[in-house]
């Protein structure tokens, strides 16, 4: 990668971190953001890497008390507010590479833009899939 790759934007899917997550038996109980991340933290998600259905995502985020950057893989329950940005930080550029070959996995080509807001608009329709399913099942048992 030369100078001039280095410095250039990618797109990347970004979420943000659920305000309450359930958890416990039967998910009764909630709390706020998880062990490593704030609730609302900004998170970069890499895109697909292994055959999971992007069930676990590996993600890049400020850690919630040493605020620096960390990769953590969380499942996508716990994320929300699916969205396409252009990445400027030449940290989160540096990071989001393949894991075996080292290289990026993303650029900041139209491509690359259209292939990531399917990410983003497939994310949002799971998730409201899951909110519609999770509705239903609380009023058929308050029935």
């Amino acid at each position: 990668m030369d100078e001039q790759e280095k410095s250039s934007p990618i797109w990347c899917l970004v979420a943000n971190v659920r305000a309450e997550i359930p958890y416990g038996p039967g998910g009764k109980e909630t709390r706020r953001g998880t062990k490593q991340f704030y609730a609302g933290a900004k998170v970069f998600c890499f895109p697909v890497i292994w055959g999971d259905g992007y069930e676990n995502i590996m993600v890049i985020g400020r850690h919630r008390s040493t605020h620096r950057y960390i990769k953590m893989i969380v499942h996508w329950k716990k994320l929300t507010n699916w969205r396409a940005e252009l990445v400027y930080s030449p940290y989160i550029i540096s990071q989001i590479i393949h894991p075996v070959s080292k290289k990026p996995l993303l650029d900041g080509s139209e491509e690359a833009k259209a292939e990531i807001e399917a990410y983003a608009t497939s994310m949002r329709l799971r998730e409201e899939a899951l909110k519609a399913s999770h509705d239903s099942s609380n009023s058929d048992s308050g029935s």
